[in-house]
């Protein structure tokens, strides 16, 4: 591929966030409803992103309550991103590899996630390799599979100049195709309808890139 610019998502594609230890982060802000949280969270925020076009603090907080036995506190949303950005040690020197392959090759490599830049940004710094993005957008400007928040991420580009990488099929390749963008699928489940190119770890990248 000729390309420019290389998009990257976030969670599952870069690095493996802590979402499986959030339970113990639910019980303790809000332990009426935490043990439902935990286990509906990623229904709950698929419903907020069919609702609304981008992430919003106080407007999440209110639709957090919709669920809630009880009004969560207003410090809610902060010392989950703070939470967020606690993750486990884990492997990063496959992705540390590739992106200093890209940044040798001279593209542009940036970030599009769908929650929100702040937490997501440091999270990157956690594991070493935001230094490696020249910019990170995200959900709180538009969530994906908006077009927007594809064309955003291209920058001053077109379609055809960029390439974006990610593991969910629905927001990362086939959002993205609506628009032009082309994509790369990291096949963390088999997705039969995928006509994108796929690989299995990070460093496939390179037959591509």
């Amino acid at each position: 591929m000729e390309k420019k610019r290389i998009i990257f998502d976030i969670d599952y594609t870069l690095l493996e966030p802590n979402y499986h230890r959030e339970k113990a982060f639910f019980r303790q802000v809000t332990p009426h409803s935490g043990e439902y949280f935990f286990t509906h969270m990623g229904d709950i925020l698929k419903d907020y992103e069919s609702r609304y076009s981008f992430y919003n603090k106080d407007q999440l907080l209110w639709h957090l309550n919709q669920y809630s036995n009880v009004p969560l506190p207003p410090y809610f949303i902060e010392d989950w991103f703070q939470f967020n950005t606690d993750l486990d040690p884990q492997p990063m020197e496959e992705a540390k590899r590739v992106l200093a392959y890209l940044q040798e090759k001279e593209y542009e490599i940036v970030a599009l996630t769908n929650w929100f830049k702040e937490p997501q940004e440091e999270k990157l710094r956690v594991v070493g390799i935001r230094s490696y993005f020249d910019e990170i957008y995200g959900g709180d400007t538009f969530l994906k599979p908006n077009p927007e928040s594809y064309r955003v991420a291209m920058g001053k580009h077109k379609a055809e100049d960029c390439c974006i990488v990610g593991d969910d099929y629905l927001n990362d390749i086939q959002g993205a195709a609506f628009v032009g963008l082309d994509g790369i699928y990291l096949e963390r489940k088999e997705e039969p309808k995928c006509s994108a190119p796929k690989i299995k770890r990070l460093g496939e990248l390179k037959k591509y890139l």
